[in-house]
C-alpha cells in the first residue's frame, strides 16, 4: 500500500462510531465474476503485500498481543436517548475450550445484569482496537455474535481527520444486531461512511445461510480496495464464510487509513437489553495489506479514550461453560426482588389480564416466585400470571428448559406454558405443563423452535390457589 501525502495530527476529542446509514448503493463488479470462488480469487484483484509489518493473525492462544491491539475503557453515544455504561476493560476475557482453542470473550451486560460496578438500567460491553492504523487490505474476524436484542456485535474501522463527523468520518462496519422490528440476526449490516450525511449502508438478508446468532464461530470478512481494478471506484466487498453477500461502490467508501475496532456495546437504537448476561466469543482475527496500487491518504487522528495494554488491563480468565451454558432467563432464581427500570421483576412481567397477586417468598436459602389467585371475583379468569420472553429464537435452536415448581394444595391449579411466537406477534403454538405436585417437583422441556418462530415467551400462572416457582433455567443447545 502507498499512502498519499496529505498528513494532519489531531487529537480525536470525540467518536461517534457505528452509526445507522441512511442511503444505500448498488454493487457494481465491473467485468469480474462474481462466483462461489470470488472470495478465494482476491488476489486476482489485488494482490497481498506479503512484507507488510501491519499484517497481523491473532489467535488468541496466548491472550491478545501488546504489540497488536489496546483494550478500551471509554463511552461515546451516537445520539441516543436511553442510558448505557459504554465499553469497559472489565468485561474483556480470556477463555479455552476443550481442545484448548484460545479466545477472547467480551461480556455483555444486559438491563438485568447486577454484577459488582454495574449501574442499574446501564448496558455495557467492551472494546478493542489496533494500535496502528490500517489502509486497504482483507479484515477479518472469527466469532460467534453476542446473541441477544439491544446488543450490537461491531467489526469496524474508524478514523476522523478533523474531529468532527459533519466534515469527516471515515468508517468502514460490519454490524450484527441492532434492529428493533425483530430481524436482528437476520440481516447483516454493511455501512461505509466519509462524513456524517455521505454514507451508504446494505442490511442483506442472510437467512438462507443462516441466523447470525447460531451460536457458531463464523467468518467474517471485508475487502477494502481505494481502486477496483475495472473501474478503479473505491469499493468495499463483505463476505460470511467466504460467500460474497454484499458490496458497495461509491464516493461514501473512505480512502484513509484508520485502526480497526472490535467490540460489543449497546445504542438506543438498539433496542432494549432485556437480559442478564450473554457474550461476544472471538476466536481470531485477522489483517492482511493489499499492495501499494491501493493508494490512501493519511488520517493519523488518536481516539482520546483511556486505552490499556492488553497485558495491564487486568483481563481474567473465564470458563468456556460458562459462555456455553448462559442463562437466558433473566433473574431464574428470582433473587432480585424489586422493580427494574422497566417495570419488570427483573424480565418477570405481569400480564396485564392478572387478577391476582405475586411475591418473592424465601424457603430455606431459596428465594421463590409464589403466584395467588384472586378469590374476590366471579371472573372465569381470575388467576396471576408472569412471563419473560427471549427474542430472536429461530427456527430449529434448540433449548433446555427447567423449572422447579408446587401448587400450595389440592385445590391450587398453577400451569408452565411455553408460546412460540413469530415475529408478528401471532402465537404459532403452545406446550402446556400442568403443576401436579404438593412438593417441589423439577419440571423439564426439551424445546426446538418450529418453523416461523422468532420469540419463545415462558409463562407461569396460578389459575386457583397458590403456585409457586423456583430455579429457572433456559440453556441454548444449538440447532436442530
Amino acid at each position: 500500500m502507498k499512502r498519499k501525502a496529505s498528513f494532519l495530527a489531531l487529537i480525536l476529542l470525540s467518536l461517534t462510531s457505528c452509526g445507522s446509514g441512511t442511503s444505500s448503493s448498488t454493487p457494481n463488479s465491473g467485468s469480474i465474476p462474481v462466483g462461489d470462488d470470488y472470495y478465494d480469487k482476491v488476489e486476482e484483484r489485488a494482490k497481498f503485500n506479503k512484507t507488510s509489518n501491519l499484517n497481523f493473525k491473532e489467535d488468541f492462544t496466548n491472550g491478545m498481543s501488546d504489540d497488536v491491539f489496546a483494550v478500551l475503557d471509554a463511552k461515546w453515544d451516537a445520539g441516543g436517548v436511553k442510558p448505557h455504561n459504554g465499553v469497559r476493560k472489565r468485561n474483556i476475557f480470556y477463555t479455552k475450550d476443550s481442545q484448548n482453542n484460545g479466545y477472547v470473550a467480551i461480556k455483555g451486560r444486559g438491563l438485568y445484569n447486577h454484577d459488582e460496578g454495574t449501574i442499574a438500567g446501564s448496558p455495557e460491553g467492551g472494546c478493542f482496537i489496533t494500535k496502528e492504523h490500517l489502509g486497504p487490505g482483507r479484515y477479518e474476524i472469527k466469532m460467534a455474535a453476542m446473541p441477544r436484542e439491544g446488543g450490537i456485535t461491531a467489526f469496524w474501522t474508524y478514523c476522523t481527520t478533523t474531529g468532527s463527523e459533519a466534515t469527516s468520518q471515515n468508517e468502514i462496519d460490519i454490524e450484527i444486531g441492532g434492529k428493533t422490528d425483530g430481524t436482528s440476526y437476520e440481516a447483516l449490516w454493511a455501512t461505509t461512511w466519509t462524513s456524517h450525511k455521505n454514507t451508504s449502508h446494505e442490511a442483506p438478508d442472510v437467512t438462507d445461510m443462516l441466523y447470525l446468532n447460531d451460536g457458531k464461530i463464523h467468518t467474517y470478512t471485508f475487502d477494502w480496495y481505494t481502486a477496483y481494478p475495472t473501474d478503479k471506484m473505491p469499493r468495499i466487498d463483505w463476505f460470511i464464510d467466504g460467500k460474497l453477500i454484499t458490496s458497495i461502490s461509491n464516493d461514501t467508501v473512505p480512502t484513509h487509513e484508520m485502526p480497526l475496532w472490535i467490540g460489543l456495546w449497546f445504542q438506543s437504537w438498539a433496542g432494549e437489553a432485556q437480559f442478564d448476561t450473554d457474550y461476544l466469543l472471538i476466536d481470531e482475527v485477522s489483517y492482511n495489506a493489499f499492495e501499494e496500487k491501493q493508494v490512501f491518504d493519511n488520517c493519523r487522528t488518536k481516539p482520546s479514550y483511556t486505552q490499556y495494554k492488553p497485558s495491564e488491563a487486568g483481563i481474567q480468565t473465564l470458563s468456556y461453560d460458562t459462555i456455553k451454558t448462559v442463562n437466558k432467563i433473566a433473574n431464574g432464581s428470582f433473587k432480585q426482588t424489586a422493580a427494574s427500570s422497566d417495570g419488570s421483576l427483573d424480565g418477570w412481567f405481569k400480564d396485564q389480564s392478572s387478577k391476582g397477586t405475586h411475591e418473592v417468598i424465601t424457603e430455606g436459602q431459596k428465594n421463590k416466585l409464589k403466584l395467588t389467585a384472586s378469590s374476590d371475583t366471579s371472573d372465569k379468569y381470575h388467576g396471576q400470571y408472569l412471563n419473560q420472553t427471549i427474542t430472536e429464537a429461530y427456527p430449529n435452536y434448540k433449548f433446555d428448559f427447567k423449572v422447579t415448581a408446587k401448587k400450595a394444595d389440592a385445590n391450587s391449579k398453577g400451569q408452565i406454558i411455553l408460546y412460540y411466537i413469530d415475529k408478528t406477534g401471532m402465537v404459532l403454538s403452545q406446550t402446556n405443563i400442568d403443576v401436579t405436585s404438593l412438593e417441589d417437583t423439577l419440571y423439564t422441556k426439551e424445546i426446538t423452535m418450529p418453523a416461523k418462530s422468532q420469540k419463545l415467551k415462558v409463562e407461569f400462572t396460578a389459575d386457583d390457589g397458590s403456585t409457586t416457582f423456583s430455579d429457572v433455567s433456559l440453556v441454548f443447545k444449538g440447532i436442530a
